[in-house]
């Protein structure tokens, strides 16, 4: 299976946060959604969204912004779903 970690490298911020998104490939990292996840655990990494470094840290909380949780979420979502069709577009997962 592929390392979704390593293949998040120089991919793209999915999250895009309009004002806080640095739009920088070398920053982006794999950041798993939490939600409805209990405990410190992380989520599987196929619940992970390619993020650059300033919108994984206002999704995460290090960093203020005017976005409400419901907003961070939603754009988490639409997010995902565009990647999880980039994974099955490009043969990382199978449908």
């Amino acid at each position: 299976m592929t390392d979704l970690r390593k293949l998040a490298r120089g991919q793209p911020c999915q999250l895009r946060l309009p004002g806080i998104c640095n739009h920088d490939n070398e920053t982006t990292v794999l950041a798993h959604v939490k939600a409805g996840w209990c405990g410190s655990s992380k989520p599987p990494d196929i619940c992970g969204i390619w993020m650059c470094s300033n919108c994984h840290d206002v999704f995460d909380g290090r960093r203020y912004s005017e976005y409400s949780r419901t907003e961070l979420d939603a754009e988490a979502l639409r997010a995902l779903t565009q990647q999880l069709v980039w994974y099955v577009r490009h043969g990382v997962v199978r449908w």
